[in-house]
């Protein structure tokens, strides 16, 4: 119960008063006001509407809750001291907002924010506010880490749900586009780092495992390890045969050319392949150095001022087991603190990705990777596209999926299982997860619609709008780049980006 209610108090939204009149009747009069006990006959509230006043609260359910405001009543009290015993002259706000007290401390960077910020900023984005360092972590004032890493914070809300990995991208878990090309390659074991929902991936991986004759390992972690500290604790799955094995950021999505990738480990001989790409903007990433006649990597630079290579870390290599002596079983980046070594020891070389390259973890990216992938599809195997009247340019339908008259659907389109689309419904440059319903004569452009939605008549969406589970569009409202948590019902228009929770 303790646990609980510091989870609930740190909601920064949180009233306490508010709560206590909503609960008992009446407001708090001091800190030291005991008089909320609803287990004896201290007091009784004379506010009909209050949670006591109902027939329906038996004495037992009374007590329980009595205990469980007494909890989060020392919490608040803890808590607040804590903040006071901070600067008076304002400094203890949050610069963000200006209305909640610092609650949180980001690492490494050790700047800070107020939960509510640091939860909204986190919804889309995993660098910090003021420096763009990547959030590993963060600490609240007691020192207490709240967890980041690996909850794909960057595709919410969708990964509120849903473990990232199991997120469909055109129609298929994006694991599930990696794991596929893997097994093309004669990978017969694959091993799946997870800290999240981990136990709806485990059930849905023994499904595939049987349907494509190959073992799949669920590696948990307990505490963020980085992106080389998995690597440690799944050290016993990667001995077993000395064998080089792939490792892929989930998120990644391309061609997927695995035979090639490990010839050309292969003939180097040597430690690790890093795959990389070709982007249009280097000053925005860390950018790979690299002698082009024989792939050696020299050096990395993080987001160069000036031109210094185009070609970036596409999130997929191959190593020997030999690496595995370079990492420890704690927080580790393999890209800060594994590949400089490496290169350092002539042991890293670089393989650059011919075809189409998205990192898909965040929706503006998610919507571009599927156009990128249909347009791969169209050249490769043009069957699985639509082709029906009403279609324009690359469309990719579940076959269960019901599309009614008079539709203009494209180009760039993704509709999912059991998914119903109305008369007269314009779609483009979006996806529309299964089981979802959108409603007559409505225009969605560059969204995202979740499982299990609906989309009233003549709606209009646009400009990176995201809905998550089961959220519910009234009829005839303008959304304008919304981020909708599940199970919201919209009765009013969003005019300007922000998220609705």
């Amino acid at each position: 119960s303790s646990r609980v209610c510091n989870a609930i108090h740190y909601e920064a939204d949180l009233d306490m008063n508010c709560l206590h009149r909503l609960l008992f009747g009446y407001e708090k009069s001091s800190d030291n006001d005991d008089r909320y006990h609803i287990g004896g006959a201290t007091v009784i509230s004379q506010n009909t509407f209050a949670l006591i006043s109902q027939n329906e609260i038996n004495s037992s359910e009374a007590r329980e809750l009595d205990e469980l405001f007494k909890i989060l009543l020392s919490s608040y009290v803890t808590i607040k001291a804590e903040i006071e015993k901070r600067d008076k002259n304002g400094q203890s706000l949050c610069i963000i907002c200006c209305s909640h007290p610092i609650q949180a401390e980001f690492r490494p960077c050790a700047h800070q924010a107020c939960i509510s910020c640091m939860c909204h900023h986190l919804m889309t984005n995993n660098e910090c506010f003021f420096c763009k360092t990547i959030i590993r972590h963060a600490v609240d004032l007691r020192g207490n880490i709240i967890e980041i890493g690996g909850y794909g914070t960057r595709l919410r809300p969708l990964t509120l749900t849903k473990p990232k990995p199991l997120v469909e991208f055109c129609n298929k878990p994006m694991v599930l586009h990696q794991i596929e090309a893997l097994v093309q390659a004669g990978v017969d074991h694959v091993i799946l780092a997870v800290s999240y929902l981990s136990d709806m991936l485990q059930r849905d991986m023994e499904t595939e495992a049987k349907r494509l004759h190959i073992t799949i390992t669920i590696s948990q972690e307990t505490v963020p390890l980085g992106t080389a500290g998995p690597l440690a604790l799944a050290r016993e799955h990667l001995k077993t045969d000395n064998e080089p094995f792939f490792v892929l950021n989930s998120d990644v999505i391309c061609e997927f050319p695995f035979g090639e990738i490990i010839e050309f480990h292969k003939k180097h001989g040597h430690e690790g392949t890093i795959v990389i790409t070709k982007v249009e903007e280097p000053s925005k990433y860390g950018v790979v150095v690299y002698e082009i006649n024989t792939g050696k990597i020299q050096r990395f630079v993080e987001k160069p001022r000036e031109y210094v290579s185009n070609k970036i870390n596409a999130g997929l290599y191959i190593f020997n087991s030999s690496i595995l002596e370079r990492i420890q079983l704690k927080p580790t980046s393999i890209e800060k603190e594994v590949f400089p070594a490496m290169a350092k020891d002539e042991e890293l070389y670089a393989y650059e990705l011919k075809g189409f390259w998205m990192d898909v973890g965040q929706p503006k990216d998610y919507l571009t990777g599927m156009g990128l992938y249909l347009n791969y599809v169209r050249h490769s195997n043009p069957d699985r596209l639509s082709h029906e009247t009403c279609i324009v340019g690359n469309v990719l339908i579940d076959s269960s999926a019901r599309i009614g008259e008079r539709c203009r659907i494209g180009p760039n389109v993704v509709i999912g299982p059991n998914v119903v689309v109305e008369d007269g419904v314009c779609l483009k440059n979006c996806t529309v997860l299964s089981d979802s319903l959108v409603k007559s004569h409505s225009w969605i452009a560059n969204c995202i619609i979740g499982w299990r939605c609906i989309i009233g008549q003549w709606v209009r969406m646009e400009n990176t709008t995201v809905l998550g589970l089961d959220v519910v569009v009234q009829d005839e409202l303008f959304i304008n780049g919304g981020t909708i948590l599940p199970h919201k019902s919209i009765s009013e228009s969003v005019t300007e980006p922000k998220i609705l929770i």
